[in-house]
């Protein structure tokens, strides 16, 4: 075998039978780094199970699109990485949501300036198997003909009620946002009692924010472990 393979088993991270080599580690700090307002990331693909990157993508403070067509031909699918340009490294309800068609899942957080990756524990599915999961949910097939993806399946009703209280909070984000242009907006005159009214209101909303926030995303680790591994990304 070639030097340069062994160099990258060597500099590499092991997930889930995968080899993610210190490259793609050093790319994803860059995508973190250079994250201001929107979610930065790219495909992760697979040759002969080291993984690559597919393509880069750019997304809104909120959410990115990251699917297989970023792979090149000839390259598996795995999943992707992202940036939170708003939050912290933790997976969102919405990132691990995808149960099974992803089988590696890396976020990093501004926040806390750290990167992680949650794994899925079991058989990717094939796009075969996730249309046939559709078309049998929409049947309300009974369970045992389901059994392929029966872990996808839970996974999905799991975490699907997590969805709605981060979608809310994703709403109370802008509503704070708004808030605070309306402050920094020298066109709009405001006496000093309405600029410490308003403030106020922020401030408290903020703190209603993030411990409904701190809550979700316990809730989230809490039953997601039943169905991903996680570990942590250190260069």
């Amino acid at each position: 075998m070639s030097e340069q393979f062994y160099q990258t088993i060597i500099m590499s991270t092991e997930l889930n039978g995968y080899i993610l080599p210190d490259k793609i580690k050093q790319d994803m700090r860059s995508k973190l780094d250079d994250t201001q307002q929107d979610e930065l990331g790219f495909a992760l693909c697979s040759e002969d199970n080291i993984i690559v990157e597919g393509k880069h993508t750019t997304g809104t403070p909120d959410g990115i699109t990251i699917d297989s067509s970023m792979c090149k031909k000839g390259e598996k699918f795995l999943g992707g990485y992202h940036t939170h340009s708003r939050g912290d490294s933790y997976p969102s309800a919405e990132d691990l949501i995808r149960c099974g068609t992803f089988k590696i899942i890396c976020t990093g957080g501004k926040s806390d300036n750290k990167i992680r990756c949650n794994t899925w524990k079991y058989e990717q599915l094939s796009s075969g198997d996730i249309n046939k999961m559709k078309e049998d949910t929409n049947r309300n097939i009974t369970e045992s003909k389901r059994s392929r993806y029966q872990k996808s399946f839970d996974c999905g009703n799991t975490i699907w009620p997590l969805l709605s209280e981060e979608k809310d909070i994703k709403k109370l984000n802008k509503g704070l946002d708004d808030m605070e242009s309306l402050l920094s907006d020298s066109r709009i005159y405001m006496t000093v009692e309405s600029v410490a009214r308003v403030r106020n209101t922020l401030n408290m909303l903020t703190e209603i924010k993030n411990i409904r926030t701190n809550r979700l995303v316990r809730e989230i680790e809490n039953k997601s472990k039943k169905y991903y591994n996680e570990v942590d990304i250190k260069l």
